[in-house]
């Protein structure tokens, strides 16, 4: 659970490693579209893809690292301050990635 504790979630660090899933699954259900996911797998390729160099991704990865960054986004306190340039600055160092998730943030936050 170490993956969550970072700018985007600052409440997370007081959390216990089974408050921290229960929580989010809580506010993903109010979420129309989105699908909950399996934390740990995620977790897991967090773990093994958070030092490599994002030009050795493959598409599969590139899809795993947008969707994990936009769970991210959702559960973020800081939603309303979200923008493409802040996904490049704060997230995601490859602008190509960066537009991809900003691109499928919007998409998965319209209203329905």
């Amino acid at each position: 659970m170490s993956a969550l504790r970072d700018p985007l979630f600052p409440v997370y660090c007081n959390f216990s490693a089974n408050e921290i899933p229960r929580d989010i699954e809580d506010k993903l259900r109010g979420e129309p579209g989105v699908s909950l996911i399996d934390f740990h797998e995620m977790l897991r390729f967090i773990g093994q893809t958070g030092g490599r160099d994002p030009k050795h991704f493959n598409s599969d990865d590139i899809n795993v690292v947008i969707g994990w960054n936009a769970w991210r986004l959702l559960c973020s306190q800081k939603r309303a301050e979200i923008t493409e340039d802040w996904i490049y600055k704060h997230l995601i160092r490859n602008e190509k990635i960066a537009k991809k998730l900003w691109d499928f943030f919007l998409e998965i936050t319209e209203p329905w």
